[in-house]
């Protein structure tokens, strides 16, 4: 095939881009800061306002995210399973020390102090050096092959708790809104990381998809589903 935007010369395909990240996975530093820079101006806010009140949050989504990859890349070494569920810490740590070495933090900059959590520490949402907020394994997920899971994008993965403990591992269970960590002075929501890499955060009104982290695709969700054939009736 001829493209006359290559000086005539034939090609099937352009020359594939060589800059994507890897596996679809997210800048989480980057669309965590846009969205919360979005948010700050429908809200009025001034950037010292906005940097002490959102930029907790921003730390929090990019812990679940860089928790997203390493699962992503543990599941790629241990041919498809997750990890098991009482030493997950453990087993990711490898591969989440990496991720969250190789983003790139704005550094020096008195409005972006984003903090992410230690994952040799209680797993959570870090706040002046503190952890706020746990992160739970679900149990029901923990040690399958991701393949496996029938709902990977509505499966909670790994979710935020009151408490952090390590290798913290339960069942599921929504979390009281009421309780949640508080941005802009209202409770935010919980956060919940599922199966296939997207994080959502829980509030009393329901669901809300925030954010992209590892993409990991099961035979489930790639596979096509096929085109029921139509079948013309017989004449009469």
């Amino acid at each position: 095939m001829r493209n006359p935007l290559y000086n005539g010369a034939e090609m099937d395909t352009p020359p594939p881009f060589q800059g994507a990240p890897r596996r679809g996975r997210a800048n989480w530093i980057v669309i965590t800061l846009a969205a919360l820079a979005l948010l700050c101006l429908c809200c009025g806010g001034g950037a010292l306002w906005c940097g002490r009140n959102a930029m907790p949050i921003a730390g929090c989504m990019a812990t679940y995210g860089f928790v997203s990859a390493a699962v992503d890349d543990y599941a790629k070494d241990h041919d498809g399973k997750l990890p098991p569920a009482d030493k997950w810490q453990e087993a990711l740590a490898p591969y989440y020390s990496k991720v969250s070495a190789q983003e790139n933090v704005p550094q020096g900059n008195p409005f972006i102090n984003i903090e992410f959590a230690d994952i040799g520490k209680p797993m959570g949402c870090v706040e002046s050096g503190r952890v706020v907020s746990g992160m739970a394994y679900n149990t029901k997920v923990a040690g399958k092959k991701i393949a496996d899971i029938k709902d990977p994008r509505t499966t909670p993965l790994f979710f935020e708790v009151p408490e952090a403990k390590m290798d913290l591992a339960l069942e599921y269970t929504d979390q009281n809104a009421a309780q949640a960590p508080k941005m802009f002075f209202q409770p935010r929501g919980w956060l919940v990381l599922n199966v296939s890499g997207n994080v959502e955060l829980v509030t009393e009104k329901g669901r809300t998809e925030v954010g992209t982290g590892a993409t990991r695709r099961t035979k489930k969700s790639t596979e096509e589903t096929p085109t029921p054939a139509t079948t013309e009736e017989a004449p009469k």
